[in-house]
């Protein structure tokens, strides 16, 4: 809803996707490259050459013309690739619209296909894949942001035999009103190739399903009349958000 889940995308030309690996270009929702010198899995024969980022408003069909029309691609590889590059020092608006809709509509509700998004959840990734989550979580006795962190651990966090997932664990929250957290963020990334205009485009979208439980201080502990605070299960899409010069 008036936001795009896409997270890189970039084209290949309709030959690239049968050989070897290659290091190629990617770019932002809003079309600004993004530096990376990470190995896609699925690209050319060919020497490792650097690809053009494409604007996404080239990608918007054209109903009076079937070229523009877009195809996807599906392969087993879609979910074979290493997540992690992805998320590295990094930020992501968390938007849960169409979790959102769907809830509504299985509740019996009418949904506005147009509506805006005004989620306004983010995660923040540092260079070690550790970071916090922002405006998701709030205190239950003053809405105040409880920002809990989290870390990519050694052993569990990531495994070869789901590369395109990443278990993120929580550490803590900032807020002084808990004194311990636990839980995790479960990253998943999804590969699409599509045919467009002759040629085969890659985009790599995020998601994530998010679980967090706080053992509260004494005096929250008071105020409550409870120990605990379990929120409830969230799902999301991650929008990149590019770092401004």
């Amino acid at each position: 809803k008036g936001r795009k889940s896409l997270v890189f995308h970039h084209p290949l030309e309709s030959s690239e996707l049968d050989g070897p690996m290659e290091k190629c270009a990617i770019s932002d929702v809003n079309n600004s490259e993004v530096k990376s010198e990470k190995i896609f899995e699925n690209s050319s024969k060919g020497t490792e050459k650097e690809m053009d980022s494409y604007p996404i408003s080239d990608f918007e069909d054209d109903e009076n013309d079937s070229r523009e029309i877009r195809t996807r691609l599906f392969s087993k590889s879609d979910t074979i690739f290493d997540v992690r590059p992805y998320l590295t020092n990094r930020s992501f608006d968390l938007c849960r619209c169409k979790y959102s809709a769907y809830e509504a509509e299985v509740g019996g509700a009418e949904v506005d296909e147009d509506e805006e998004c005004f989620c306004g959840g983010t995660i923040v990734f540092d260079t070690k894949s550790s970071g916090e989550v922002l405006n998701v979580y709030m205190d239950p006795t003053n809405d105040e942001d409880v920002r809990p962190t989290f870390t990519l651990p050694k052993v569990g966090g990531w495994v070869k035999k789901s590369p395109n997932q990443a278990v993120l664990k929580v550490k803590s929250c900032k807020s002084p009103m808990f004194k311990s957290a636990k839980g995790e963020f479960v990253i998943t990334g999804e590969r699409c190739v599509e045919m467009y205009k002759s040629r085969k485009v890659i985009s790599i979208y995020l998601s994530g399903v998010f679980n967090l439980n706080l053992q509260c201080a004494p005096e929250m502990e008071e105020k409550l009349g409870r120990g605990k605070v379990n929120y409830k299960e969230i799902q999301f899409d991650l929008i990149y958000v590019p770092v401004e010069d």
